[in-house]
């Protein structure tokens, strides 16, 4: 995925329903002063970069309707900020960070769907 090469921070990226594809960059953790990113209803595949965890301002992440694969990212729990993480209809596997249940801020997330783990969160917090 291409990144902007930006002389201002960007605090909102919005690209969902826009067909984009391809794989995110590592350089996604560039994006520092970062708060809202929707890439929801895209062509994305591969792995989530682990880079994500320096978006230390992040208060919303919807990766959701995509063909995101492997397993979530342990580095999100860097991600301390968080209230809301869409993540489902990818194609997830292995363990849900059960560390990312115990971030204060976080209101609402959704894993489900086309995803297998191997232990599970509490429902109000992953529905």
């Amino acid at each position: 995925m291409f990144l902007p090469n930006l002389c201002v921070p960007l605090f909102c990226w919005n690209l969902s329903n826009l067909g984009q594809k391809g794989m995110l960059s590592p350089e996604i953790g560039q994006l520092t002063n970062m708060h809202i990113l929707v890439l929801h209803r895209n062509l994305f595949y591969g792995i989530i970069p682990r880079e994500m965890g320096d978006l230390r301002e992040l208060k919303v992440l919807d990766l959701g309707y995509n063909n995101f694969n492997g397993s979530i990212p342990s580095e999100l729990i860097n991600i301390l900020s968080l209230e809301f993480i869409f993540l489902k209809r990818n194609i997830l596997y292995g363990d849900l960070p059960l560390e990312l249940n115990e971030l204060i801020s976080l209101c609402e997330s959704q894993v489900r769907h086309g995803r297998t783990f191997s232990n599970r969160m509490p429902a109000a917090r992953f529905v």
